[in-house]
């Protein structure tokens, strides 16, 4: 992997966008800045992008200075664009070792039993089957609404 340091200017396309655009102006202006001159397609790092908009989207620096990556992904070629002082982030690939089919079975079946066991009662030796009883409201037991009664006027009849 090669690298490159840029310092891109931001102040002329900056002046150029209206007031709530100038940090979205200074993105694209970084992307299309470093596409010209590494000729690949650009991915903006998370500590650059927060870096341009730092200040909220009505300011944006006049300058930056940028760490570009250059690799290669698929028979692609990419630039990827970070802030000159931000960590170097080193992307480990750790392969995670699925369990096999026989152990998921196993796993399956210890949840069940488990399930099972939960609802059951040892007595001496006879098994009781424990259920939860829900309870249920009739319809007498419910509290009657409130009914809502005006009294007439000798006016309104």
């Amino acid at each position: 992997m090669a690298e490159k340091i840029y310092i891109i200017p931001l102040t002329k396309a900056v002046e150029k966008a209206c007031s709530w655009r100038k940090s979205k102006r200074g993105v694209r202006t970084v992307q299309k800045f470093l596409t010209r001159h590494t000729k690949r397609i650009v991915k903006i790092g998370p500590y650059l992008n927060m870096h341009l908009l730092q200040y909220g989207r009505t300011r944006a620096p006049n300058k930056v200075k940028v760490r570009v990556e250059f690799v290669e992904k698929d028979k692609i070629n990419y630039a990827f664009a970070e802030l000159f002082d931000a960590p170097v982030i080193t992307k480990l690939e750790v392969k995670k070792e699925e369990p096999k089919k026989d152990e998921k079975k196993l796993e399956e079946k210890a949840k069940v039993e488990e399930k099972k066991k939960d609802n059951v009662k040892v007595e001496g030796e006879k098994e009781l089957r424990v259920e939860e009883k829900k309870e249920v409201k009739s319809k007498k037991e419910a509290k009657p609404k409130a009914v809502k009664t005006t009294k007439l006027k000798n006016k309104d009849i």
